[in-house]
């Protein structure tokens, strides 16, 4: 604003930064006749017109309450508008509201939308200030396989591998669930790698060719997922053609180890304190593998101990483990 009087009025202000208590920082230059001038700062805490109450990160959450307030006192009467934005933000959502609060669902429409609000004060004054809405919206959908096809529970270490998952919020991570046929799905494992592996399946339903049904969800940083199915075939334990294997035997190298691996009990020793509740379930397993019927095992237990052992596993670093090698 530019004056020819020493009083400058009036002069409206944008609200200062956030990160600064809203102060905004001015100069006023005194020019005389010839041009040469004279420059002193001043101060001054501009707050905002509106302010957020819920869902106020600086991306907000899709299906979740974003709510507004006003923040002018001095102003009777308020209007809200949302708009949408394409390649301009002129594509309104939703009816205008009134009153001094402002509330939307936010959905994933627009990746980005605008809010504009217009107080009207006493005087008759308008004034309307703009409020910038980032959705967060979830991974872009990937595909996944796993290898191979068709195998045995417990017997069979299944691969899975995603690829096309895209998303600005980084790290992502992959999350295996079991689907029921009432819908019910049981976290499988978890990793973030999109090569997850090994990964160890209980038998499909027998009604069903002994299909297994699951999921694959990628997660981003903030928690949003995208989820893509994939089908198994996973036979009973006794019908493997290799006769010389049988549940105990297939628990005992898997968690003890053979003469080619240390087991996963070992490792998980050395991985101290914090596995505790992975060794408690590991050694029940064990106890009531090798002291029940064959009938009586619970291939669901165990291969669920089996697959949260091996994320443990793998966040071993190398020298723990070289570190303990001589441990039995």
């Amino acid at each position: 604003m530019k004056s020819d009087e020493a009083l400058i009025s009036p002069l409206y202000l944008s609200e200062g930064q956030k990160e600064d208590n809203y102060t905004q920082r001015l100069t006023v230059k005194c020019l005389d006749s010839q041009g040469l001038m004279s420059a002193t700062p001043i101060t001054v805490q501009v707050n905002p017109v509106i302010g957020c109450l819920s869902n106020c990160e600086d991306k907000a959450v899709p299906g979740q309450t974003l709510l507004l307030q006003s923040l002018c006192d001095s102003c009777r009467s308020h209007t809200w508008t949302v708009y949408g934005c394409g390649t301009q933000c002129d594509v309104l959502i939703g009816p205008p509201q009134n009153g001094s609060n402002f509330s939307i669902s936010v959905n994933e429409s627009f990746e980005q939308q605008q809010i504009f609000y217009t107080g009207t004060s006493l005087s008759g004054r308008n004034m309307t200030v703009q409020y910038n809405l980032t959705v967060n919206l979830p991974p872009t959908q990937g595909n996944c396989t796993i290898t191979p096809q068709s195998g045995y529970s417990l017997v069979t270490a299944f691969n899975v591998s995603c690829r096309g998952f895209t998303d600005p919020d980084l790290p992502l991570s992959y999350v295996i669930y079991q689907r029921q046929s009432s819908g019910k799905e049981t976290e499988l494992m978890k990793s973030d790698e999109a090569l997850i592996s090994p990964l160890y399946l209980s038998e499909g339903p027998k009604e069903d060719n002994y299909t297994q049904r699951l999921a694959v969800k990628c997660m981003d940083s903030r928690g949003l997922m995208s989820a893509t199915p994939i089908t198994v075939q996973i036979q009973p334990l006794e019908r493997n053609p290799d006769e010389s294997l049988d549940a105990i035997d297939v628990i005992s190298e898997s968690v003890l180890g053979n003469s080619t691996s240390t087991g996963i009990l070992h490792d998980l020793l050395a991985a101290g304190k914090q596995s505790g509740h992975i060794r408690g379930a590991l050694v029940a397993v064990l106890v009531n593998s090798s002291t029940g019927p064959p009938e009586s095992i619970n291939i669901n237990a165990i291969t669920s101990v089996l697959n949260t052992a091996t994320e443990v596993q793998e966040e071993l670093s190398e020298e723990t483990q070289v570190g303990d090698g001589d441990f039995f």
